[in-house]
């Protein structure tokens, strides 16, 4: 038995030492430029990305050319550098082409900034949005509504310059809108969206009115909504989106209730048509607790930033 071990080992060691011979052989240079050519070739051949199936190309005819050249073959280096140099034009052709569909104006720019790029959004499905969704910048003077409660909703909004105020009811304001995180006006994207929701009609249930001259952003709902759907990466972008608005809004509404409770407070320390001292304290005690983002408008509703009159 030992005997049949022995013979089987002594047979396998000058095939084995053969074969490492081959190897060795069909690794070393040039053979190696063959083999790396054919690799990146096939490599460039099951790639469905045509920037890198040129790319690869031009490395396996740069293998193949390095080959020709050692072995001085004369017609193959010219057909290697002919096949080198129209892949090389294509991919600039490729690369001009993607430079050019990036290029945003600046309106596109700063809405891309405002409300996408913080959330994961690339400026090429931004792009690709705004052409998929009918985007429009539209411009409304002060007072002019942007849609009224009980409309038909073939479209959402987001707001870029200006400040917009939500009617909830009536002239009621429910919320004043400004640009960025709760800058959308109406809903971006729910996932919880039944099945059939666009085959049932909708009417908003609030509406948007510009407080001052405001520009906005025109969104075909229904072509928003396909798009955003189509892709898992921008499910997520426009779930993060959605969520931030509504913290936005959150937020601007707490600063709206908050100004509205100190303004009822004046009108009722003004009823008598006078300030007392203990008035006076009690409002200045509620502006350092509740910091009001009055804007211009502070001078008329703070009465310690009124001027003392002198006797």
């Amino acid at each position: 038995m030992s005997e049949s071990v022995t013979e089987v080992d002594a047979g396998l060691v000058p095939l084995l030492s053969r074969v490492a011979e081959v190897l060795l052989a069909e690794l070393s240079l040039p053979r190696a430029f063959v083999h790396a050519s054919a690799l990146l070739g096939l490599s460039g051949t099951l790639s469905t990305n045509i920037l890198v199936l040129r790319s690869l190309s031009v490395l396996s005819s740069a293998s193949a050319l390095l080959f020709n050249i050692w072995n001085r073959l004369r017609s193959p280096i010219i057909w290697n550098l002919t096949f080198m140099t129209t892949n090389l034009a294509q991919i600039a052709r490729l690369l001009l082409r993607d430079q050019q569909q990036l290029t945003i104006s600046t309106d596109e720019q700063a809405l891309f900034e405002l409300a996408f790029a913080r959330y994961g959004v690339r400026i090429k499905e931004f792009l690709e949005l705004l052409k998929e969704a009918g985007a429009e910048w539209v411009d409304y003077e002060e007072g002019a509504f942007i849609v009224r409660r009980g409309d038909e909703m073939p479209c959402l909004w987001y707001l870029v310059e200006g400040e917009v105020e939500a009617l909830h009811s009536g002239e009621d304001t429910h919320v004043t809108i400004k640009p960025g995180k709760g800058g959308w006006l109406g809903e971006l994207w729910d996932p919880n969206e039944p099945p059939d929701y666009w085959q049932q009609p909708h009417h908003w249930k609030t509406g948007f009115r510009a407080m001052v001259p405001s520009r906005v952003v025109s969104f075909d709902r229904k072509r928003l909504h396909d798009f955003i759907a189509r892709s898992p990466h921008m499910r997520d972008a426009a779930e993060a989106a959605e969520i931030a608005d509504l913290w936005g809004k959150l937020r601007s509404s707490f600063s709206q209730s908050t100004r509205n409770v100190y303004k009822a407070m004046l009108q009722m320390a003004m009823a008598d048509g006078d300030l007392e001292p203990a008035e006076r304290e009690a409002l200045d005690k509620f502006v350092a607790r509740n910091p009001l983002d009055l804007g211009g408008a502070q001078q008329h509703i703070n009465p310690s930033a009124q001027p003392q009159a002198t006797s």
